[in-house]
């Protein structure tokens, strides 16, 4: 069957042909790849009737609605007698599997896991950059979620407090197997309770001491030292307050838009505990929520500030799991290892996503991350094609901001987008991807592919004084909060936010006028 036709899951009735057993059975399950009929890793919920089940015994998650056990492929469930169901999904690329099972009768239960698309045989690798879990549970992540790459967080700044609630191995990074690694040393500076938002740290030589309070200091004192030791900064999310501030210092390398608010069936819109930028008027519900957040990243783009993606789910804290929110990269002849991946993220050969699998190409070779040299008003042919277990509702392309062509899915799990578009000036072109909205947002979207005229970066005027205008907004906020401990404290932030309003300044002051 092609991927384009896959059904989204599949349901098995199991009453199997075992030995009854009144007070209850042993049932057991074994979970092979379809293809290769390996025993593998995988993620199971249980229910009995529509309670869910813990088994004790296994690696279990529970936060909120998101209550599941980790198997390594062969396990045993002894049930008690009735009904039962299983569902046995591994990451994004699998088909999920839903059985039923009767606790009364002792039986071996096969389950075949087919995949809809294998993304490492096309030199794709995907990672869940955003996880809060104890580094000896990792390994057993990655294998059940079919993920390449993980870097744990295992020291959180919260407001004022640092968390570091498990040891972790000096080697770095730590393989798990062939294609499989992760980091331990993460490092999050969480502020978000009046303070100025959150970035995620990578590096070796990790954590960095933090003395801080929840208004200082600005985030660009850890992320000019992770810098200066070869390391990397993810910014959490567009909307915190200092984000525009340190994209346009340059201190951050790449940024979630699948990320911890889009959780398997809800969309976390409240943002009001939060310091956050206001959701603007005409972005309403899950769907509108999505699409402020890219939004605010286009008007960073728009800025002429290149920018990649990458993509988190914060399991570990949120109600998810690892993997939900993930990232895609080409290393291509870099091959995978850890200096490859992260060398590949940072210029963007990316995509990430909560479901659907999307690709961008420009004549034909030319994939996200790529910076072209082109002369005004050269025409560019591009090519997007989508792929999903699930049906598609539109494949988009969008050009600085503004969606310039579009495909409906009509129910299709495979699209594909082709366009000739004349660019008059610098650029970036990106593709974007929407599963039918339901109890929570599923989307896709590709890192840009940025195309330079006379070398100047792509800059819309409009984006760049909008992006003044919160600045200005976040000093006039800075002047009169309450909270520094010294007026020293102040100064040093606002000479921060002065400094990046200058970078936009100067940005807008050299832009050529629109045509």
């Amino acid at each position: 069957m092609k991927a384009g036709s896959a059904l989204p899951w599949v349901l098995v009735a199991w009453t199997g042909a075992g030995v009854g057993a009144a007070a209850g059975a042993t049932v057991h399950v074994d979970v092979e790849d379809d293809a290769t009929g390996r025993t593998v890793a995988a993620r199971a919920y249980l229910w009995r009737g529509d309670v869910p089940v813990l088994p004790a015994g296994f690696s279990s998650y529970a936060r909120g609605d998101e209550r599941h056990f980790l198997v390594p492929g062969g396990f045993d469930l002894d049930l008690e007698p009735g009904p039962y169901r299983l569902r046995i999904e591994r990451g994004l690329e699998y088909l999920p599997v839903e059985l039923s099972l009767e606790g009364s009768r002792r039986t071996t239960v096969p389950v075949r896991l087919r995949r809809f698309v294998d993304m490492n045989r096309e030199g794709w690798y995907s990672a869940d950059m955003h996880v809060h879990r104890d580094p000896a549970d990792v390994p057993l992540i990655l294998r059940a979620e079919d993920l390449n790459f993980l870097p744990t967080i295992t020291t959180h700044v919260w407001s004022t407090e640092v968390g570091q609630p498990w040891a972790w191995p000096s080697e770095f990074p730590v393989t798990v197997e062939p294609g499989r690694l992760f980091t331990a040393n993460a490092q999050e500076v969480e502020r978000i309770q009046g303070g100025p938002g959150a970035v995620i740290l990578l590096a070796r030589d990790l954590p960095l001491p933090f003395a801080g309070y929840e208004l200082h200091p600005p985030a660009v004192s850890y992320t000019r030292k992770v810098h200066e030791m070869g390391g990397f900064v993810e910014g959490d999310k567009p909307f915190w307050v200092d984000t525009f501030v340190n994209a346009a210092l340059g201190e951050i390398d790449f940024i979630e838009l699948n990320c911890n608010h889009f959780l398997p069936r809800l969309v976390e819109t409240d943002l009001t505990p939060w310091s956050h930028w206001p959701i603007e008027f005409g972005y309403r519900g899950n769907r509108g929520f999505a699409l402020w957040m890219m939004d605010l990243y286009y008007r960073i783009l728009n800025s002429g500030i290149e920018l990649p993606l990458s993509a988190g789910s914060a399991n570990g804290v949120k109600a998810t799991p690892v993997g939900h929110d993930r990232v895609y990269v080409r290393p291509g002849g870099d091959g995978f290892d850890y200096p490859g991946f992260m060398r590949a993220l940072k210029e963007g050969r990316s995509f990430s996503t909560n479901g659907p699998i999307l690709e961008l190409e420009a004549n034909g070779k030319h994939g996200p991350g790529a910076r072209l040299a082109i002369e005004a008003g050269e025409k560019v042919r591009f090519r997007a094609r989508a792929r999903s277990r699930s049906e598609i509702e539109a494949l988009q392309l969008i050009v600085n901001g503004a969606v310039v062509a579009e495909r409906a899915g009509a129910g299709a799990r495979e699209l594909v987008l082709e366009e000739t578009v004349r660019l008059d000036r610098s650029a970036w072109v990106a593709a974007r991807v929407f599963e039918p909205s339901g109890r929570s947002e599923v989307f896709a979207h590709t890192s840009p592919i940025y195309f330079l005229v006379d070398e100047r970066p792509a800059v819309v005027p409009e984006s760049v004084r909008d992006l003044l205008q919160k600045i200005d907004r976040l000093i006039e906020h800075t002047e009169r909060l309450e909270g520094f401990r010294e007026e020293g404290h102040r100064k040093e932030t606002l000479d921060v936010y002065r400094e990046a309003r200058e970078v936009l300044r100067q940005r807008l002051a050299s832009a050529s006028p629109s045509p």
